[in-house]
């Protein structure tokens, strides 16, 4: 735990505020995509059966379209090849 002046910082609470920060400066930069344009995401899971949740996401979305890869999660998992 840190002192910073009268407070007391745990080092969690200090890299939430240091990203926090960052975060702040760095978001308004970022350009928006417009209201209808498609968006494309790929979501790298090792969850299983988290198709359910990328189906409710599209969903509540629909111009958000995710491609979810099975990182794998042990024996007998699909092999992650960087290749398309």
């Amino acid at each position: 735990m840190m002192k910073l002046g009268r407070y007391a910082v745990d080092r969690r609470g200090f890299l939430k505020a240091a990203g926090a920060s960052l975060a702040a400066t760095t978001l308004p930069k970022v350009p928006a995509a417009a209201a209808d344009e498609i968006v494309n995401l790929i979501l790298w899971s090792w969850l299983p059966n988290f198709q359910a949740q990328v189906d409710l996401f599209e969903k509540a979305h629909p111009n958000i379209r995710v491609k979810l890869v099975n990182a794998g999660q042990g024996p007998g998992s699909t092999p992650i090849s960087g290749r398309d």
